[in-house]
């Protein structure tokens, strides 16, 4: 009888170190965590890991084996940076066949995109929820007295924190929500 493999697609935000090399970017020193986690899955018997990342400086659909892990390398969108394409997403999806899929980063929109985009079991795995950090996403600061034409610098300061929280924190909260409803199981915090 053949040994049966669990096949887990995790996805990512960011090129792991395990695969920078093969894609021939400059490994980061961020994600040693999942890269341990995976590795570690993939040396006990019956499962087989493949990953998901979406991975700026990436301009085509990468697909690169490293040890006993597929690494799937998404170039972002254009128009958002923070997601994939679906195609992208529906050829992992196809070319990995997943049982199990783990889902890392509830705020982006390319997870949300993958959850949404498969009928089997779906893990979120957490370790934050932005939606109860928005009260404090500006660390208080007293952003109206900021303002003050007084001082221009301090003004435009002010400004830019304010684009930013409208632009790029306040849409992830809505991905987040909705990425947390998709999942069937949720872990961390």
């Amino acid at each position: 009888m053949a040994d049966v493999q669990i096949r887990v697609l995790w996805t990512a935000n960011i090129v792991l170190p395990a695969a920078a090399e093969a894609l021939g970017q400059a490994p980061t020193p961020f994600g040693g965590w999942l890269s341990l986690m995976t590795a570690r899955l993939t040396a006990l018997p019956g499962f087989r890991i493949g990953i998901a990342m979406r991975s700026p400086g990436v301009t085509a659909f990468r697909h690169v084996r490293v040890g006993d892990i597929d690494y799937y390398a998404l170039p972002p969108r254009r128009r958002d940076a923070y997601d994939v394409s679906q195609a992208d997403c529906d050829r992992v999806l196809r070319d990995f066949a997943p049982d199990i899929l783990h889902v890392e980063g509830a705020e982006m929109r390319h997870a949300r995109r993958f959850l949404e985009s498969w009928d089997g079991p779906k893990l979120l795995s957490l370790q934050g929820v932005i939606n109860g950090m928005v009260n404090y996403e500006l660390g208080r600061l007293p952003i109206l007295s900021m303002l003050s034409p007084a001082n221009p610098r301090v003004a435009l300061v002010a400004l830019a924190l304010l684009a930013k929280r409208q632009f790029r924190f306040m849409p992830r909260l809505e991905h987040e929500r909705a990425t947390m409803r998709l999942a069937n199981y949720v872990m961390g915090v």
